[in-house]
């Protein structure tokens, strides 16, 4: 591993070092407009594959060489509003031809880290060569967006791409803010390839070319990276200077290097840190509102949980208020519908309202008068560190009702994400970042013919209803809320995924320091960090 270098090192070496005293102020380099973020995690590469969940969406998103970014409205006091369609990131103007078949974007002038500048053809090898074959899941992302990935980018000048549409849908434009769907200086990969590396994977996994504006001062994998601003880089100044991102998994530390001052932003706390961190003088936990949901996902395939007024008796047997006071520590809502209250389509059925004696009425209706053995699977690595919390509540609440809960806690995220992938749980707590905000993009990733759809649920109806609305201009509001509230009747009443909690968006700034919102999918983007 490599080891940390260049004028941000102190701040790094002290924060690795899980320095525990609080006073002294902050270490910071010498320019003032250093700032250090404290994280749960930081993942191995710095590419798209291995895709390290959380830990690469904070660094890809951080960075930002993405063709667009969501509009968020006003974002003064440090969070945003709903995702309100896209708009161009190091792209200049993203436009869809009048038949849907292609979208033109121009590219800004940009430079990357080495002095090569933004390129038509810097796209098209991001995608079509790099990406489709570093990381599959993105070219399946194209898919389900609509894109023609035989033929997705069409060079039309050194500064323009038209993007090939083959059946355009709502989401079709938000797709260009993926994290997966980056853009990197091609020029510079290329001279990193090999024989054995036709792409430049191994070199682009430890190293920064693109077009985000920051150059990489240090990185050791999983643990620490510095970067600093590109000189010359052509596009909008961050408000600061450099930035070192530490590693620090436990909360504890993590909370004394904030509120000591030795780290100007923090995320990835337990929700009790959280707490007590907005008592802290000088420290502001941002409360934002967002789209991400945590949930009870349930193997619907065999007995007794493919019958549906199990699912909805242990719907009604939860009391998610509870859930949010004793594991989430009143940062979250409980959720009243199988999609998020944002979309303001009520419930249906009564399988979001709690009634333990009702949830054990259907019980004995189904066949269970005294219950039955359930084994529930979690795992720190998603939702987070929450899910023992709640999986010890959810036991308890089951119990009431005479379903015997046994807990199956799996600490490694490479055997969590197997079973759940997999299908090989009866029951696991979940919970899926939101990459794309589009409402049928949502619907496919939970109940549809979606890789994350391993509950064994299928409903015909469902999916025809899913594409509809996907092909539903976002304009013909009255139309695609019809359609889905629709969805939400199937997803709130045959409930194989039990939706828990609403979950926010959190970030700690220390010292006054000014952040940018968080975005959709959770990171901030570091060049919103004020200084």
């Amino acid at each position: 591993m490599r080891p940390v270098h260049g004028a941000a090192a102190g701040a790094v070496l002290l924060l690795a070092a899980g320095i525990t005293a609080c006073g002294g102020g902050p270490q910071q380099a010498s320019s003032s407009r250093h700032v250090v973020m404290a994280v749960q995690s930081l993942p191995d590469t710095l590419t798209i594959a291995p895709w390290g969940g959380a830990a690469s969406q904070l660094v890809l998103s951080g960075l930002g060489s993405q063709l667009a970014t969501y509009q968020q409205g006003d974002t003064a006091n440090g969070c945003g509003s709903t995702p309100n369609g896209v708009t161009g990131l190091i792209a200049d103007s993203i436009e869809v031809n009048p038949a849907h078949t292609a979208i033109t974007v121009k590219l800004r002038s940009l430079k990357s880290q080495t002095g090569n500048t933004l390129s038509a053809d810097d796209v098209k090898w991001s995608f079509e060569t790099y990406g489709f074959k570093a990381q599959p899941v993105l070219k399946k992302t194209f898919e389900i967006a609509g894109y023609d990935t035989s033929n997705l980018v069409s060079v039309v000048d050194p500064h323009t791409v038209s993007l090939n549409v083959k059946k355009w849908n709502s989401y079709t434009e938000e797709m260009l803010q993926n994290p997966l769907a980056y853009v990197y200086d091609s020029t510079e990969a290329k001279k990193h390839t090999t024989g054995a590396d036709p792409i430049g994977h191994d070199w682009l996994a430890k190293n920064i070319a693109d077009y985000s504006g920051w150059k990489l001062d240090s990185f050791t994998p999983g643990q620490a990276l510095s970067v600093s601003t590109v000189a010359g880089y052509g596009g909008q100044k961050p408000g600061i200077d450099s930035l070192s991102v530490q590693a620090v998994p436990t909360d504890a530390t993590r909370s004394q290097i904030v509120t000591s001052g030795q780290a100007q932003v923090a995320s990835g706390f337990q929700y009790d840190q959280y707490k007590a961190l907005s008592a802290k003088p000088n420290v502001k936990v941002h409360d934002c509102p967002g789209l991400n949901m945590d949930n009870l996902m349930l193997s619907a395939q065999k007995p007794p949980l493919n019958d549906v007024r199990v699912r909805q008796a242990i719907s009604m047997a939860i009391d998610r208020q509870q859930i949010v006071t004793g594991a989430y520590f009143g940062y979250a809502k409980p959720a009243k519908s199988s999609f998020n209250a944002t979309f303001n389509l009520g419930a249906f059925g009564d399988a979001y309202s709690f009634d333990a004696a009702k949830a054990k009425a259907m019980l004995a209706e189904a066949g269970y008068p005294n219950g039955f053995d359930l084994t529930l699977t979690y795992s720190p690595t998603r939702p987070g560190p929450v899910s023992q919390r709640t999986a010890v509540l959810v036991q308890s609440m089951l119990k009431n009702v005479g379903i015997n809960v046994t807990l199956r806690p799996m600490a490694s995220p490479t055997d969590f994400s197997t079973a759940v992938l997999g299908g090989t749980y009866q029951a696991v707590l979940y919970g899926e970042p939101v990459v794309i905000a589009d409402p049928a993009y949502l619907a496919w990733i939970k109940f549809s013919n979606s890789p994350n759809n391993t509950t064994g649920f299928s409903d015909p109806n469902y999916d025809s209803l899913r594409q509809q609305l996907a092909g539903t201009p976002v304009d013909q509001s009255a139309k695609r809320t019809d359609l889905l509230k629709q969805l939400a009747r199937i997803g709130d009443t045959q409930t194989p995924v039990i939706e828990l909690v609403e979950t926010p968006n959190l970030v700690v700034t220390a010292g006054g320091e000014k952040t940018a919102a968080p975005l959709p999918n959770g990171p901030i983007r570091w060049s919103g960090i004020a200084g």
